[in-house]
């Protein structure tokens, strides 16, 4: 015979839990998937992909309402296959599988960015409405330079493509989107502008992934 066990244990504090929740929900969008607040009842989803070595394993974990979706891509040989990231290959069926759920009640996340998903929907506020990084965020990179996997820049605008700047530095618009690639931890400026001139701005922090400490684990 098994016994259960009602006992419960804490594995981070509240807090904590809630920033992670918050960067998570900030994360751009993979290619094709609309933010939530632009589409028609989609699902809100805050997730993080990864990738093990040698791209042997794609992962998407995430939070949708009141449901928590992983997806694993990869080969039951645990051979590789280069270029596919979490990212390319789980994010969008984490996202597929997120938008065939049952309608769950509005999440915590959700709520929290009703404010932004406002401005967008109003017509006297058409500037460039900047999804990641939001003012205020912390990004972790493991690697600087040319050989950085850089910082993805999503911009949602209402007038034409958008010109994107990092400081006074103009940045060029490539097949994975627009990318910044710093060269070394600091803080940014991050200007948008759209076909009209219109302009947004923030400031986000980028730090190395070697300094980052995780506490509870």
């Amino acid at each position: 015979d098994q016994s259960t066990s009602d006992e419960t244990f804490t594995l981070l504090q509240a807090d904590t839990a809630k920033a992670i929740v918050k960067v998570m929900a900030e994360a751009p969008r993979p290619k094709g998937v609309l933010p939530a607040h632009l589409g028609y009842k989609a699902p809100d989803v805050a997730y993080k992909t990864g990738t093990s070595y040698g791209f042997r394993d794609s992962w998407a974990a995430g939070l949708s309402g009141e449901y928590v979706i992983v997806v694993w891509v990869g080969r039951p040989d645990g051979g590789p296959r280069p270029g596919v990231t979490g990212r390319l290959a789980a994010a969008p069926l984490l996202f597929g599988i997120a938008d065939d759920l049952p309608d769950t009640p509005k999440s915590r996340f959700k709520r929290e960015r009703t404010q932004q998903s406002e401005k967008l929907a109003s017509p006297d506020e058409s500037a460039p409405v900047i999804l990641f990084p939001t003012d205020g965020t912390e990004v972790a990179i493991s690697t600087f330079g040319e050989q950085s996997e850089g910082v993805d820049l999503v911009v949602q605008t209402a007038y034409g493509e958008p010109r994107l700047y990092v400081g006074s530095s103009p940045i060029e618009k490539t097949r994975n989107g627009y990318r910044f690639k710093p060269e070394k931890p600091g803080f940014y400026e991050f200007i948008a502008v759209d076909a009209k001139g219109q302009k947004s701005k923030g400031s986000f922090r980028v730090l190395s992934s070697e300094d980052v400490r995780h506490p509870g684990f």
